[in-house]
């Protein structure tokens, strides 16, 4: 992992194994999103959605976020936004990073309205897929 990842741990309040997960899945899979063709292995964010749930998914899409510049650590254990979100069109990644308006904790920021429905979308992509999440 690169540096300056120590504040995501801090933010997050998640075990180091989650994060280790989520860049490993972004390496594995290159960062790209959704569940792709009928039986094709699911996006980083699905198979943290389809093994940890809402909260997995959204860190998944934060450590993908924080390896392009575009999240940062703000006061007090929260994530900011850091400019716009990059060139990924991961629809959990982009609700993530819509609903940084404001400087957020991980919990809040899985409640915002922009992360749930990008995540909700992401599971009910992988529901017609045939995946239970």
């Amino acid at each position: 992992m690169g540096t300056g990842t120590g504040w995501f741990v801090a933010a997050a309040g998640a075990a180091w194994a989650e994060v280790l997960l989520a860049a490993v899945l972004l390496r594995v899979r290159g960062g790209r999103g959704g569940t792709g063709s009928a039986g094709a292995v699911p996006g980083p964010a699905a198979l943290a959605l389809l093994r940890g749930g809402r909260r997995a998914a959204v860190t998944v899409a934060l450590v993908a976020l924080h390896q392009r510049g575009a999240v940062a650590a703000g006061r007090k254990h929260t994530i900011r936004a850091n400019g716009g979100p990059g060139r990924t069109r991961d629809p959990v990644q982009l609700g993530v990073h819509r609903s940084l308006r404001n400087a957020l904790d991980l919990r809040a920021l899985g409640r915002r309205p922009e992360a749930r429905r990008a995540v909700d979308g992401l599971r009910a992509e992988l529901g017609r897929a045939g995946r239970r999440a």
